[in-house]
Order: C-alpha cells, then structure tokens, then sequence
C-alpha cells in the first residue's frame, strides 16, 4: 500500500485493504501490531494500560488481554487510526495520526486522544476523530 501505514500480518490478511477503516476480521494481534508499528510502543501500553512485554505476547499470538475494557481500548484505537489513516477524500500519513493521537484535544477537555481511550473513552474519542477528518 503506498500510504506509508504499516499494515504487516502474519495470517496473509492485508488487513487495511477496506477503505471503511472497519476490518472486523482482523486479529487482535494483527491490530496490535498495527498500532506498535504506526503509532509506536509507548502509546499502544499507553492505551492498553499494559507493558512492553504483555503488549509483545500479544502481537505473538501468544496471549489475549484478560479483560474485555482492554481488548475495547485496543480495538477502538484500531478502528479509529484506520478512519484516520484511510479517510478516501484525504488519507493522512501514520506521522500525522501518530500526532493527532498524541496531541491535546479540546473536544476531549484537552486531553489527547490516546489518554481519552486509556480511560474508556472510545465514544468521544471516536467523536473527536470524525470532528478531525470533517475538518473541524
């Protein structure tokens, strides 16, 4: 793909092929890896609240998050950087979701996105990235 997103799985599935941002047949590990690789180590722990080693059993195959809020956060952050990184009218390059994610929102009460979904926040976070791609 030539949008520079990092999209390597290791079950063949080109798990970004959709424009919709939605992929709901990609693994939890593919996901995973997706956000390591694009939006880096220290925001995918950030947002799954867990450490370096869980989050690399996780894109091993070796281990799924015990608790659904966590597997929530992970896909929510998932679905939210593929509308971001795939929006058909302008795609944004993974260094500029990678920033949006990180950046103070003020929909979001100036928090960053990535801290919004850490906290179960997947709703409004969502909101704020739709606010973003409609331009706003």
């Amino acid at each position: 793909m030539g949008d520079g997103v990092t999209t390597r799985t290791r079950h063949g599935r080109g798990s970004v092929a959709g424009t919709s941002g939605h992929d709901f047949e990609t693994g939890f590990s593919d996901m995973v890896t997706v956000l390591n690789d694009n939006l880096g180590p220290a925001l995918t722990q950030l947002i799954a609240g867990k450490d370096r080693q869980t989050i690399t059993r996780w894109m091993a195959s070796k281990q799924l998050p015990k608790s659904l809020e966590v597997e929530r956060r992970i896909r929510a952050a998932y679905q939210i950087f593929m509308f971001l990184a795939h929006d058909p009218q302008a795609p944004q390059s993974p260094h500029t979701v990678r920033a949006w994610f990180m950046g103070m929102n003020g929909q979001l009460d100036d928090m960053s996105p990535a801290e919004a979904i850490a906290e179960n926040r997947t709703r409004e976070a969502m909101a704020a990235a739709r606010a973003y791609r409609a331009g706003g």
